[in-house]
Parts: C-alpha cells; structure tokens; sequence
C-alpha cells in the first residue's frame, strides 16, 4: 500500500517540505553538531548553530533546484517539495517520453553544476573551518544525487529513466513495470557490486555495508512498485461497496473471546452489540493477539471500541480504505441494509487473484494477436 505525496492541497507554487523530511535533518543536524563540525574549529556553539542551519539550508537548496528544474521541464504547477515524495509525475506513461527524459536530463544538469560550484567553495576554504566541512557536506549530498540517477530503483532517478526507456520501445502498459522490475534489479545489483569493489579497493566498510544495503533495497523496491501498481489498477475502478463482505458472526460484549476465536472464520469480522447497539467489533489481528489466558476475557474487553472504529460508506472509492485498514486489520462499512466489512488480508489475497487473471488474459490475447495473420 503504497504513500502517497504530502500536502497536496498546497497552492500552486507553494514550498512544501513534504512526507519524510523530519528524519533527514534530524540525523543531518545531529551528525553536524556531534561530531563532523566541532572537528572543524566550530566549537562555540553559535558557531556550531550557524553552520548546522547553513549545512541544512545548503543541503534543501541541492535537493529543490534539479526538482524545480524537472518541475518546469513537466510542466508541473504543484509544490515544489524539499524532502519526500513529490508524487509520480516523472513516471506517468500517458507523459510524453521526451519530455521526461528532458526533464531528467535538467536534474542531473543541476546536480552537475551544483557538484562543481561546491567543489570550488571546498578548494578554496581554510581546511580547519567549519565553512570548509558545510561546503565538504555539499560537495557529497550533489555527488549522491547525480549516483542516484543510476540507481534503477524507485524512487530515485535512475527508475525514472528506465520506466522512459521502457515506454519508449512501445512496452504494453500492463508489462511495463515488469520489465522495469527485472531490469531494475540487474542495473541496482551492478551499481552495488561497483560501489563494493570500490570499497574494498579503498578499504571503507561503510561504504561496503552502503553497497549492501543498496543491493537489498534495489531487490524489494521494484517488486513493491510492481504490486502498488497492481493495487492502484485494482481499486481505481471500485467502490467499497464492491469490496465489502457482509458480516455474519456477531456477538454481545459479556461473551467470552475464546468462542470468538473458535469460530471466527479466517479473515473474518465479528461485531459485538450490547443493549444500546453496536459496540464495536473484532478482527483476525485482534484475535491473533490474544494468549490462551485472555480466552476468559470478555469481548468488551478484547474488541475495537465503536468509537476507535475505522467506517466507511459503500459509496466511497475503494482507494479511501487504504489509510483506514492499517490501524486494525480491517473497515466496518455501512451498506444501508445493514453492516459490512473489508479486511486486509482478504482483499490483498482478492487484489492478487485478480492481478494474476487480468495478467493471464491479457497474455492470452497478446499470444492470440501476434498468430493473426
């Protein structure tokens, strides 16, 4: 289930930080005032709070600049996001491939020129000064942007390029992110084995435990895209009322969980009512959670209050269940006639069903297409 870009309701133009900035400048501002600038003369600590804010400024401006340009090579009007996910804009197939690779071509132009200017600022500074380790700093944050445009894996450049060279040789649609995974891998597996030989050759185990992590990651990435996209083709044409599974195991808050979890069907929603109605409701995750001395508890004890409840309406697009099913397992959803459920188990089970049919004849007709004479 994949995230989505952070805040999106922003004016046109606006400067957005964006989903999962917090993490990099908290490690990039402890990493500063810790450790690499008091080894560079910056002790006093208004010295040490002037360049951790320069380093943090510098280092948002590495990353804005090639978005702005890849920004405006697009066309896009939306916020330019310092840190996070700045949505899927680049590897949209509908988007002319020109265009992308232009645009990619921008941002690695950027890179290019902000990797050289930082490389003057570095030459020229006093080595002992705090100004040389923020320009230090810089140097290396525009050299991993430009090695990230070879890392085929999302959500770095190097995934955008090849999704555009994928389009480009008129893929089908359904095949592209296919291709794109298994080709991923090869590209991510040879920069890793690259950055390892270089490693050793220098001696630097952190940079091997990099290569690593960047091999590992380069495996999982790609095929998670390959099923957001399965995901995303699956919901985007649904309502939750297309989803919804009524329930048909309910239950009063003074009986005890143990018979719950005894006929509880696999991934299946159990209500609980008291006098006064609905009073919440148990899922697979709840009972999964319980030891064999909880069974004597009660299923007012054990259950999900009405109030903690995640409900929906079946009219609503399937898409809206996604951020409602991580908190318990599973949406209560009011049909009107009465009360329904979507657990996510279920439907992951029911998106990859799916997924493998619609790949199944779509194959079937590409093979039926190619034999025409």
């Amino acid at each position: 289930m994949n995230t989505t870009p952070a805040d999106q309701d922003s004016p046109t133009g606006a400067v957005a930080l964006g989903r999962g900035w917090l993490w990099p400048a908290v490690l990039v501002t402890a990493l500063l005032t810790l450790s690499y600038l008091p080894g560079h003369d910056a002790r006093d600590g208004l010295d040490v709070l002037a360049s951790t804010v320069a380093a943090l400024g510098l280092l948002a401006l590495s990353v804005a600049l090639p978005r702005a340009a890849r920004s405006r090579v697009l066309g896009d009007h939306g916020p330019l996001v310092l840190f996070g996910a700045t949505g899927p804009g680049l590897d949209r197939p509908d988007r002319p491939v020109r265009r992308r690779l232009l645009a990619i071509g921008a941002s690695v132009g950027v890179s290019a020129v902000a990797l050289w200017v930082s490389a003057l600022m570095t030459a020229s500074l006093p080595v002992e000064r705090s100004a040389h380790a923020v320009s230090l700093i810089l140097v290396s944050v525009n050299i991993w942007l430009l090695l990230s445009n070879l890392v085929t894996a999302p959500p770095f450049g190097g995934w955008s390029f090849l999704l555009a060279m994928i389009d480009a040789v008129g893929t089908a649609p359904h095949r592209r992110l296919v291709h794109a995974r298994r080709l991923g891998r090869v590209g991510v597996l040879a920069v890793s084995v690259l950055l390892g030989a270089w490693a050793a050759v220098i001696g630097h185990p952190m940079l091997l435990f990099g290569a690593l992590v960047l091999a590992w990651y380069g495996w999982i990435a790609p095929a998670m895209a390959v099923a957001d996209d399965a995901i995303s083709r699956f919901l985007g044409r649904r309502r939750v009322g297309d989803l919804l599974r009524p329930v048909a195991t309910q239950f009063d808050t003074r009986d005890l969980v143990a018979e719950v979890a005894s006929t509880l069907p696999p991934n299946g929603v159990a209500l609980v009512f008291r006098d006064a109605g609905l009073a919440g409701a148990i899922g697979p995750r709840q009972v999964a959670h319980l030891s064999p001395e909880m069974n004597l508890l009660r299923c007012g004890q054990a259950m999900v209050p009405i109030d903690e409840l995640s409900m929906v309406s079946a009219t609503a697009p399937a898409v809206d269940l996604l951020p409602h099913l991580g908190r318990h397992g599973f949406v209560v959803v009011w049909a009107g006639a009465g009360f329904g459920y979507v657990e996510e188990h279920d439907l992951r089970e029911r998106i990859v069903i799916a997924a493998d049919m619609r790949r199944r004849v779509q194959e079937a007709e590409s093979r039926d297409t190619s034999g025409r004479p």
